[in-house]
């Protein structure tokens, strides 16, 4: 008699479960116990190679500053709700007015900003400054933060 194969015969065979797939693979552990010396050898390379990239990089400084944006101007109770909402906008008017080429270029042209070694190179100072020069509102505050940051401390 020649007996029928069904699909689970594997199964059915008194074996425990596991398939040719699981007895031949090698999991993730089995292959860090056999190659510690050449995972090392590659964690140790990109380490030193990160190290030596690190020390090479030149200083960058940053300097800050915080501006208080202030209205004088006496408030009704009920124009309060609406006070939040205009003061976001003041801030994000003064936001964009203090990055704005205009006044940029004119603190370069007037007032010898365009010596300092960090835009002597360049012929595109305004870029340059607008690409160093970070403007953002404090949430729930009067107040606007600014820093700027390059290579040279004395800039």
């Amino acid at each position: 008699m020649n007996p029928t194969l069904t699909p689970h015969s594997h199964l059915q065979s008194g074996s425990s479960g596991a398939t040719a797939d699981d007895q031949t693979g090698i999991s993730f552990w089995q292959l860090f116990l056999h190659r510690k010396w050449l995972i090392t050898f590659c964690l140790c390379v990109g380490f030193g190679l990160g190290y030596l990239y690190f020390n090479r990089l030149p200083p960058v400084y940053s300097s800050s500053a915080r501006v208080h944006v202030y209205i004088d101007e006496t408030r009704l109770p009920l124009e309060e709700i609406r006070y939040h909402d205009r003061r976001l906008d003041l801030q994000n008017t003064h936001i964009q007015i203090i990055r704005s080429p205009m006044i940029i270029g004119s603190a370069v042209n007037e007032h010898g900003i365009g010596g300092i070694p960090s835009l002597q190179a360049s012929d595109n100072k305004v870029g340059v400054i607008l690409g160093n020069l970070h403007v953002e509102g404090i949430e729930d505050t009067d107040i606007i933060s600014m820093s700027y940051t390059c290579r040279y401390p004395d800039d």
